[in-house]
């Protein structure tokens, strides 16, 4: 969970930062 976890918030603030 906790590597998913991490995962999850960077590889959505990745996109999301770029696209905002």
């Amino acid at each position: 969970p906790m590597t998913l976890g991490y995962w999850d918030i960077r590889g959505l603030a990745l996109p999301i930062r770029m696209l905002l």
